[in-house]
């Protein structure tokens, strides 16, 4: 007892090294402690967490940063947990399995600052982070008749009059056209612009008249688009689409390829002879008569293409692409005939988008009341 009063301090002192001996050692483990580990009730919430780590990554490195809309940039798990952006990760079913992962950065239009950042994980047998093309192919069983997802080529497209094709952008509903070649996903939005809109007003030496010139390159609809697409401001003409909407739009080609109003022919090819590459665009004349389950329907503009086909409810869909026959007119769709007006006419617009089909599957079945939701 003596010794041990005699040498308290010194013993308060060594006992006092060895307890911060131990917390560096905790600290820098290789593959970190159970208290180093992200702890959470499930996976989206580990995916949130990754999301908002990648967040202060780039925050701190923006050499990381995707210089343009066509380019994309990846950070790895292990860099955000080597960092200290993030704990280590482990499967929450069985916390000796450590998960990889990684969060892909896409710049969502060359006119903002706007990027979309979406996690990636792969937790072993208990979790993979699902991506929405993989999940529609993996459960929307491929038919050939009736209502369901067609195989094309390399094409996947909805068809008939009840397929299971809704998805949520925010908190708009649109519907998958198809799945592309690509991987993209084609999408209609449900509810139609607000406004009016006209192809082009300008004055037109062959009719001489102020009826438009349907140059899509020089023409107001070129215009109109661009400002649906980035108007946020009331007071300078309706606001048509929402920020969280637009987070989702690829910068696409669409097909603008003219057509002869006198043909029938229902041909992708003629549709994209030519391609314009936006974020957002209007409707293909296939776009709705590929949709169709009806064997009578093999040239547009029959009747029977109304029959069993979903787009057949949206009616009046302009076009994107464009009359040979006519200067000064434009395109549209309603109940399978295909029709041309004069382009300084309006009409309300029902937009086309592209999203990435990389994108993380959330929940949903593609039913009206339960539509597909993606993060």
């Amino acid at each position: 007892m003596t010794w041990i009063r005699d040498n308290l301090l010194k013993i308060a002192i060594i006992l006092g090294v060895l307890i911060i001996i131990i917390i560096i050692v905790s600290l820098f483990a290789p593959g970190g402690k159970k208290t180093d580990a992200v702890e959470a009730s499930g996976y989206e919430e580990i995916e949130n967490k990754m999301q908002s780590a990648a967040i202060n990554f780039l925050n701190d490195n923006k050499n990381f940063l995707p210089s343009s809309s066509d380019k994309s940039t990846t950070i790895k798990l292990e860099t955000l947990e080597k960092n200290r952006y993030i704990g280590s990760v482990y499967a929450i079913e069985d916390s000796s399995v450590k998960c990889k992962g990684e969060v892909v950065i896409n710049k969502t239009s060359d006119d903002t600052k706007d990027y979309r950042i979406v996690p990636y994980i792969s937790c072993g047998k208990y979790y993979t982070t699902r991506k929405i093309k993989d999940y529609i192919l993996d459960n929307e069983k491929i038919v050939t008749s009736d209502d369901g997802l067609y195989k094309e080529g390399d094409i996947y497209r909805f068809k008939g009059e009840y397929p299971n094709n809704y998805i949520l952008l925010g908190e708009r509903k649109y519907r998958i056209i198809s799945i592309q070649p690509d991987g993209s996903l084609k999408l209609m939005r449900i509810l139609k612009t607000n406004s009016y809109y006209i192809w082009d007003d300008r004055y037109n030496s062959e009719v001489k008249k102020s009826i438009g010139i349907n140059n899509y390159e020089k023409s107001r609809m070129k215009d109109n688009l661009y400002f649906i697409l980035n108007n946020n401001d009331p007071e300078k003409g309706s606001v048509e689409l929402s920020n969280e909407e637009k987070t989702y739009f690829l910068n696409h080609e669409f097909c603008n390829g003219a057509l002869d109003v006198h043909s029938n022919e229902i041909s992708v090819a003629n549709e994209c002879k030519t391609t314009i590459t936006q974020r957002i665009g209007l409707a293909n004349p296939s776009d709705y008569y590929l949709a169709s389950v009806d064997s009578a329907c093999t040239k547009m503009k029959m009747p029977e293409c109304t029959n069993y086909n979903y787009m057949n409810k949206y009616d009046r869909l302009v076009l994107m692409n464009l009359p040979t026959n006519y200067s000064y007119r434009y395109l549209y769709l309603e109940n399978s005939s295909l029709f041309s007006i004069d382009a300084n006419r309006g009409n309300k617009l029902t937009i086309f988008v592209y999203i990435d089909g990389d994108n993380v599957y959330k929940s949903g079945n593609g039913t009206n009341d339960n539509p597909y939701v993606i993060r």
